[in-house]
């Protein structure tokens, strides 16, 4: 794999350009940090580049701290291969991760742009440029012509590639940002409903700094309200219960999407995240439960397994994560949200229509709580 990566400036413009901001964070920052999260262990910037705004984002981040290496026009040029990285062209980790993977002998391109290419360049192919490189000359047309002399490979990426020359491209490079930072978990509800409301709240977190976890906190008391709303006599708190539960669902993809464009993702936030949403959705079978009570004169003690088995299937889905197996996976799609809309609108139906069937849909509620744990446990090795 290759270790090195360094921005180069593609035109004269590009130190104005590579100072401007996309979603919070510099432009120059933005690109140092997908090299950094790609494992690339050094990433040389020209002196040139350096302002307060990056010099600021550096200091917040131990990782981009110890992999940035800026240099003069008196740096020696690289012994081995190096990832070259437009300083104005935005780039998500995935790219720069298939770039760092290809073969030491060969110059590699993910984008033949003739004004900036990115790349993977060999020693004989950036030797010629290395000096105006380091110096924050303008060397994209030479960058590409060595390329194409040097016969260089089209590299396979996947991720995002955009160069920014102006307003428009930079937000319309900010807003696929915004798309590529859902979770692999999210189903088709999560991105029709839940994603296209998560993400105005994300662009006004970043713009007014507000972090992952104080939105992870606001969530868990959403949830917590929407719980209370639910446990309340009558169908108007469990539907206020039920709109509340989809805010805070809102939120926590909105916690994740922030800690992804800050590069705010900890070990203290996934446990919150996780624990929080673990406490809420107990807290919220046990108010069904509550409700089931007074409606049908059973039903609270079936919500209080339910409560128990939702501790468990989390903490058998956080510390056990699933096998690649099809039956296992199966199990695990039923843990997800739309399940548990599902859940919750038989609940509301049931309440409105048919109190007395109430005591029953507990039971399902909690059969169904235990199942999912029990099955992904037993499915595991199947």
């Amino acid at each position: 794999m290759i270790r090195d990566a360094a921005l180069y400036l593609a035109t004269p413009d590009d130190i104005r350009l590579a100072r401007q901001t996309v979603a919070g964070r510099p432009l120059a920052f933005r690109i140092v940090m997908a090299a950094v999260r790609a494992g690339v262990q050094r990433v040389t910037v020209p002196s040139v580049l350096r302002d307060p705004a990056l010099e600021t984002a550096l200091a917040r981040s131990p990782s981009a701290r110890a992999a940035i290496h800026w240099v003069q026009g008196d740096a020696p040029a690289p012994s081995g291969p190096i990832v070259l990285l437009p300083a104005t062209t935005l780039i998500t980790a995935p790219v720069v991760a298939s770039l760092a993977a290809s073969p030491a002998t060969r110059a590699v391109v993910a984008t033949r742009d003739a004004a900036s290419p990115v790349a993977a360049a060999t020693p004989g192919v950036i030797a010629p440029i290395w000096p105006a490189l380091v110096r924050g000359d303008a060397v994209g047309a030479a960058l590409a012509k060595a390329l194409r002399d040097s016969a260089a490979d089209d590299a396979a990426t996947l991720g995002l590639v955009a160069p920014i020359r102006t307003p428009e491209s930079a937000a319309a490079a900010e807003e696929r940002l915004l798309s590529t930072l859902g979770s692999p978990i999210d189903t088709r509800f999560d991105r029709a409903f839940h994603r296209r409301l998560s993400r105005p709240i994300t662009r006004w977190a970043i713009a007014h700094g507000v972090t992952a976890n104080a939105i992870t906190v606001t969530s868990i008391a959403v949830g917590f309200l929407a719980a209370v709303a639910i446990a309340s006599d009558g169908i108007a708190g469990a539907i206020l219960g039920v709109l509340l539960y989809a805010v805070a669902v809102v939120l926590d993809h909105a916690d994740g999407e922030v800690a992804r464009l800050a590069f705010a993702e900890s070990a203290f936030g996934e446990w919150l995240d996780v624990g929080g949403d673990t406490l809420v959705h107990a807290s919220l079978v046990a108010g069904m439960g509550m409700t089931a009570e007074r409606a049908a004169d059973a039903g609270f003690a079936m919500g209080l397994v339910a409560a128990v088995g939702v501790i468990a299937s989390a903490w058998v889905a956080k510390t056990a994560p699933p096998a690649g197996n099809a039956v296992n996976r199966a199990f695990g799609a039923l843990g997800n949200r739309d399940g548990f809309y599902v859940m919750l609108v038989a609940f509301l139906l049931a309440l409105a229509t048919a109190p007395s069937l109430l005591p029953a849909l507990m039971v399902l509620v909690a059969l169904g709580t235990h199942a999912y744990w029990i099955g992904m446990v037993i499915t595991k090795g199947a």
